[in-house]
């Protein structure tokens, strides 16, 4: 039951919530609200999560009764899930919770001042369930599916306590929207102590609107990887360790990340000239040999072809220049790591088929029998060695643990 009607100023409130994948609530630090129609976007931040916006065509789709009972979050929900009421008066309110047979599992009743109400409700069958809402003058119905069970069938006002409510503060805006304007939801949260961030897009409606963020446990291959600060440090390349999977994507608490800049032209040969650099799976073992050549005034001749591993130990901490199966796993998954890369304003990995040569990334082994150092050319996947000159030029990425496991 929507109407079109003409009003001076006609305000949306569009409010932002996040979840862990258990269900439970996740403080948001920011939200960042881009207008891709209008070219606009504004940032609101921690406590805010309700940002009002002005319907600049002054038409809004309001519904035909002044109440409203706002969609579940979430939906399908796990046993637990709430739900938000909006009062235009004092009203004597009754909700109760039906399924498809019309038999009753719970109902609250009370006299509720005008404003906006939360309320928490559980369910002890996963099932479809009715919910309704009974005021003097009208009854309004959404629909909840249950995926699980809780352990009993509960209807609790959650009020000022609740944590949407507790957190619920508004931002305002003077840029303006129109109805079915594209718009671009940027949420980002704090979780075992590092920035995490998720995306929602979105045509815009006329009406109030809640949207909901579901931040993983972990990390998955392709996720920025921030530093405490909000800075970018990598792009999470590989996972050690399986916490959970979600819809074919596994994440985990502890991996390697791959810079998202690179060296255009590290330089790194071992022709004729071996450092004994030959392990293919820990970039780590190679780089600490590397360093001790660097560091050796007497017996190795050419520290300057070593200067891709310098660059990579330039970074900072942890940092080092990738094992051959490292830059393999990397390419396995090169399509998502890129578009974070890009995501994120780094240089992308070189992927042309046309000139491979310029598509060519060192690794920081080398084949003991041939004194020649590994490289991966990125487009084909193809493992080879160096064989021109020990000044031969190359791209070099830099590799970093976080969070290691024993």
């Amino acid at each position: 039951m929507v109407t079109m009607s003409i009003q001076a100023q006609n305000y949306v409130n569009l409010r932002f919530t996040s979840r862990l994948p258990d269900g439970s609530y996740q403080a948001l630090d920011s939200v960042k609200i881009i207008n891709n129609t209008r070219g606009w976007e504004e940032t609101i931040y921690y406590p805010d999560t309700l940002l009002q916006m002005l319907n600049s065509t002054g038409i809004s789709e309001v519904e035909n009764h002044a109440n409203s009972i706002m969609q579940n979050i979430p939906n399908p929900f796990k046993g637990t899930t709430e739900v938000s009421l909006q009062l235009s008066a004092q009203e004597d309110v009754s909700l109760a919770l039906y399924d498809l047979s019309g038999k009753q599992y719970a109902v609250y009743h009370a006299d509720l001042p005008e404003g906006k109400h939360g309320f928490r409700l559980m369910v002890g069958i996963a099932q479809m369930y009715f919910l309704v809402l009974k005021t003097s003058n009208e009854t309004q119905t959404v629909k909840l599916l249950a995926t699980e069970a809780s352990d009993a069938f509960r209807i609790s006002y959650a009020g000022s306590e609740g944590y949407f409510y507790l957190q619920q503060q508004k931002a305002n805006t003077n840029k303006g929207f129109q109805t079915n304007d594209s718009m671009r939801f940027i949420a980002y949260t704090t979780l075992n102590n590092r920035l995490k961030h998720q995306e929602l897009k979105t045509k815009q409606a006329g009406t109030d609107q809640e949207y909901s963020f579901e931040f993983a446990l972990g990390y998955a291959i392709g996720d920025i990887y921030y530093q405490t600060n909000g800075e970018v440090e990598g792009v999470v390349c590989w996972i050690a360790d399986t916490v959970y999977h979600h819809e074919g994507k596994y994440f985990g608490n502890a991996g390697k990340l791959i810079s998202i800049d690179e060296r255009d032209t590290g330089t790194y040969g071992t022709i004729n000239r071996p450092t004994y650099a030959f392990d293919s799976v820990d970039g780590r073992v190679n780089t600490a040999i590397h360093q001790a050549l660097l560091s050796d005034t007497s017996t190795y001749l050419f520290k300057e072809r070593l200067e891709a591993a310098q660059w990579c130990l330039d970074k900072g901490e942890g940092w080092y220049f990738p094992a051959k199966l490292e830059m393999l796993q990397v390419y396995e998954n090169m399509d998502v790591i890129n578009n974070t890369i890009d995501e994120a304003g780094g240089e992308k990995f070189h992927l042309d088929l046309l000139d491979p040569e310029d598509s060519a990334y060192w690794t920081s082994t080398e084949i003991p029998e041939d004194k020649k150092a590994y490289f991966i050319y990125m487009p084909l996947g193809n493992i080879t060695f160096s064989k021109g000159s020990f000044y031969e030029s190359k791209h070099v990425r830099a590799m970093k643990w976080f969070n290691e496991t024993e």
